[in-house]
């Protein structure tokens, strides 16, 4: 198992969208690989960024590392100064929201469309009952172009404040793909059935930029 980093974010506030997906997507990607001990590395820019379709965040970016002692490692580094610099030019760093999560580091996938629901518990709820509901199989009939459901849950350092309780990541092979599946009754029924134990953000809808 590995701890998986994800950050959500806005970019830098009068930054054009254009701007934002440049400095990310090139000289930001050479920043990020050149961290030591980073296993994977996936960027996630929200869908529509530059036709100004509305989404929570400007992208999300998610980079396992072998375990906690190694974020910790990084945070604690001169590297970790010049990560910070370069972020400052593109993301609006007040916006950041991270989760922490455990599993295992994937072999590098196929670059694929992302629905990205941020999860809360219902209020009065205990921590451990939401998991219980939110570790639950969630039974699918085949749905076209659906690669996954995952819903991860925080791991809980003293360092870590989760920006929510779990996250959903439904994941397509294309956009047409999620759109139409998002609709379909299966799914329906399976983020119908998620209301019993959680309340959900509005989504984030991404397309996938497979790093590494």
């Amino acid at each position: 198992m590995a701890i998986k980093f994800t950050e959500f974010f806005h970019r830098r506030p009068g930054m054009t969208s254009a701007a934002f997906l440049e400095h990310w997507q090139q000289q930001h990607t050479g920043v990020v690989s050149a961290i030591e001990g980073l296993r994977r590395y996936i960027q996630n820019p929200a869908v529509g960024l530059i036709d100004g379709v509305p989404n929570p965040y400007d992208g999300m970016v998610e980079v396992w590392f072998d375990d906690l002692q190694a974020i910790d490692r990084l945070r604690k580094s001169d590297y970790w100064d010049t990560i910070v610099e370069d972020e400052l030019r593109f993301v609006d760093r007040p916006s950041l929201q991270l989760f922490l999560s455990e599993e295992s580091i994937p072999e590098p996938p196929e670059a694929g469309f992302k629905h990205v629901y941020l999860l809360h518990r219902l209020p009065g709820q205990s921590r451990e009952a939401f998991q219980e509901c939110a570790s639950a199989e969630v039974p699918l009939t085949e749905v076209p172009g659906l690669l996954s459901l995952q819903r991860m849950l925080p791991v809980e350092p003293d360092t870590n404040v989760p920006c929510a309780d779990a996250v959903e990541i439904w994941r397509f092979e294309t956009l047409a793909a999620l759109n139409a599946g998002m609709q379909n009754e299966a799914v329906a029924n399976a983020c119908h059935e998620r209301e019993s134990c959680a309340t959900a953000q509005e989504p984030l809808t991404t397309e996938e930029r497979v790093i590494r």
